[in-house]
């Protein structure tokens, strides 16, 4: 695959790249932690507020980043979680 065909260049996006070259090396027990992985609960209600906010149109450029980065977090935490469920469905 050239680098023109990647996918873009993100920090989510490189991770997960990274993470699907080793997925099958997941242990069961590192999936199954995995599954448990996800943002502080004062992340997710800023998340909210930021949604909310963009809902409304009221976001400073700053904010507009900020949920930006929540976006690819959580984005990350789904591809974490998927793999881990795929991995664990294979062992079962």
């Amino acid at each position: 695959m050239s680098t023109a065909m990647l996918a873009p260049t993100n920090q989510s996006e490189i991770i997960v790249r990274a993470l699907n070259a080793r997925a099958g090396e997941l242990s069961s027990e590192v999936a199954r932690f995995f599954l448990g992985f996800q943002l502080a609960p004062s992340d997710v209600r800023r998340a909210n507020e930021l949604a909310e906010k963009a809902r409304q149109g009221t976001l400073s450029p700053t904010e507009e980043h900020d949920l930006d980065e929540y976006r690819r977090s959580l984005r990350f935490v789904d591809c974490i979680k998927l793999k881990a469920r795929l991995v664990l469905n294979e062992t079962t």
